[in-house]
């Protein structure tokens, strides 16, 4: 937070330091340049203007993503299916059950989860959603 004074005949403040624009725009709260200009030609601030300063974090703040290059779905049910195994968190459940499993079929996108005591479960419970689905 930085005190000013609007007082052209009182322009005294706390944090009047000089410095450079940068350290002002980021103080600032990353202002725009024109206006840091305006405040200093009023008396508002003080700085030594870097002709050759930019900001990182505006300038990365104005990227854009490039869109994803669009992927085709495979055509039949069940001829990619994409799983992953994960711990809930070091608990365990009523069931005593320590991991969780999913299948997810990439033409369908259709969702199996199933709950494991162990990992090495994970096959059978593979088997008994490919069952399932046919």
């Amino acid at each position: 937070m930085f005190k000013f004074s609007i007082n052209k005949i009182n322009v005294i403040s706390a944090y009047m330091v000089d410095s450079t624009s940068l350290l002002w725009h980021a103080r600032l709260r990353h202002l725009n340049y024109k206006y840091l200009k305006y405040m200093c030609k009023h008396g508002y601030i003080s700085y030594q203007h870097d002709n050759n300063s930019k900001c990182e974090v505006c300038i990365e703040a104005k990227m854009t993503k490039k869109p994803f290059s669009r992927v085709e779905r495979n055509s039949q049910l069940l001829e990619l299916v994409h799983f992953d195994i994960c711990e809930i968190n070091g608990m365990l459940t009523r069931g005593r059950k320590r991991y969780f499993i999913t299948f997810i079929d990439d033409y369908s996108r259709f969702t199996f989860v199933y709950l494991l005591r162990t990992k090495d479960e994970a096959f059978g419970k593979f088997r008994k959603s490919k069952g399932k689905a046919n």
